[in-house]
């Protein structure tokens, strides 16, 4: 949460002109997802944003010509996403370096031998049955309802941001629309938490998405604004929030699914 944060303060430090500091928070905000991203292998979607600030930055460094401010802005968007690429691969290296590095083939472990040696996607596939579709089983139904309420507000509120992302402008009330960097900011929110919603319900134990949701700002947003302009339907979703929040505690405690 607190990279999001960081990574929208440096686009507005950027629009505001203040490059050193823009570039300094975008790193500090690269940082924080790096470090995610090592305990969380999800960090890594929080590569999108970087990714999405990088091309805009070459665009208009094409568009609109070269300049220092430019050159450094996109060199520390360009330094950020690499330190969250970072984060996913230093762990596997550590791990490659350990179990595959030096062993002869037959002690080697399956997963060295891969095209791409990784041992998070190995153990998640071999042992925790991780892949497309593969919980999509009839005994993981009552798993797949527990999730469906965060799986839909997930979904629903990053395509509606997407389409209608003058409904969360930060703009004034006259502005006739969200300018382009608002534009960007709300996509580049928007993205990693559409994507970890599709992945929880196609490819990820379905029910972990009642807790990674919480780490995605978005959605929050919007339900704030929701708030404001449909306060009787919103506040359906509070009350869930609420009481499940209970209740979950009582099953993660009990090691119960969604632990």
């Amino acid at each position: 949460m607190s990279g999001f944060l960081g990574y929208l303060h440096a686009i507005r430090l950027f629009q505001s002109g203040l490059v050193f500091a823009g570039c300094t928070t975008i790193i500090c905000a690269g940082l924080t997802f790096s470090t995610a991203t090592m305990v969380r292998s999800n960090g890594i979607l929080a590569g999108i944003p970087f990714l999405v600030e990088a091309v805009t930055t070459l665009l208009a460094m094409f568009s609109q010509g070269l300049s220092a401010s430019r050159v450094f802005q996109l060199a520390s968007i360009v330094f950020a996403g690499l330190l969250v690429a970072c984060g996913m691969v230093y762990p596997q290296g550590l791990a490659y370096k350990d179990y595959c590095y030096g062993r002869a083939t037959e002690t080697r472990r399956p997963w060295c031998n891969q095209t791409i040696p990784s041992i998070f996607t190995w153990v998640q596939s071999h042992y925790w049955n991780v892949g497309p579709f593969r919980y999509w089983t009839v005994s993981n139904l009552p798993l797949f309802i527990l999730a469906a309420p965060t799986l839909s507000v997930l979904i629903y509120s990053a395509v509606d941001v997407l389409r209608r992302p003058q409904f969360l402008s930060l703009e004034t009330q006259q502005a006739p629309a969200t300018s382009s960097a608002g534009k960007r900011a709300l996509l580049s929110l928007a993205l990693p938490q559409l994507v970890l919603a599709v992945l929880a319900l196609t490819s990820y134990h379905v029910q972990i998405i009642t807790r990674l949701s919480s780490g995605y700002p978005l959605w929050y947003i919007w339900l704030a604004t929701e708030l404001q302009t449909e306060p009787k339907r919103s506040s359906v979703v509070i009350r869930w929030m609420v009481i499940y929040g209970l209740v979950q505690a009582g099953l993660y405690a009990s090691f119960l699914p969604p632990a």
